[in-house]
């Protein structure tokens, strides 16, 4: 069986499909719910969604950029350590002559983004 190329627009759709389905249902659960609490609760359960989905959407945003902000420093430590025993067995293998500057070049390169990185944050 022979694996298929997918083009950009097919990878595109993909990884954004199940995004686009998430909105999609977020707004229908928000929709439902905004029925039932104006048959239910009447015109103050309406004022009191109104005001809380907009609080709730600004947690989310904050806690969503937050928890990826924090898990970046994470995943390069992750993606370094991984790099180095990969590189330390292609050199003990014989494979790969100049471990050390692959590993200095790499590390730089990790520092030099993380700091663009904090700098356009800050």
């Amino acid at each position: 069986m022979a694996c298929q190329k997918k083009t950009l627009l097919q990878e595109f759709l993909y990884y954004n499909s199940f995004n686009i389905l998430s909105i999609i249902g977020l707004s229908v659960y928000i929709l439902a719910d905004t029925y039932f609490i104006s048959s239910g609760v009447g015109t103050t359960g309406l004022t009191a969604l109104n005001l809380a989905l907009p609080v709730y959407s600004l947690v989310n945003g904050i806690g969503l950029m937050l928890g990826i902000w924090l898990a970046m420093p994470v995943t390069e430590a992750l993606v370094l350590a991984l790099g180095l025993v990969f590189l330390s067995r292609l050199s003990r293998a014989g494979n790969l002559m100049p471990a050390p500057d692959s590993i200095s070049d790499s590390l730089t390169a990790s520092c030099i983004f993380r700091l663009q990185y904090e700098l356009c944050v800050l």
